[in-house]
């Protein structure tokens, strides 16, 4: 999904705006906490529960499917 600049858009971890297969890295290092920023892991939290974790990886992966 594309949005207008500056909106972000949950699973696009990577800002480019769109949620693709070049999120899943960036994803992956957020989900093992290999990275802290806090806009890639606003926008890794899926779910919106405060936390980038198992729970957010089904909702990740259904973001991937629709595109």
């Amino acid at each position: 999904a594309s949005v207008g600049i500056g909106v972000p858009v949950l699973g696009d971890v990577n800002a480019d705006g769109y949620v693709n297969l070049q999120d899943i890295e960036p994803f992956s290092a957020v989900l093992l906490g290999v990275d802290a920023d806090p806009g890639r892991q606003s926008r890794s939290n899926i779910n919106q529960d405060s936390f980038v974790d198992g729970l957010d990886i089904a909702e990740f992966t259904g973001l991937l499917l629709a595109q």
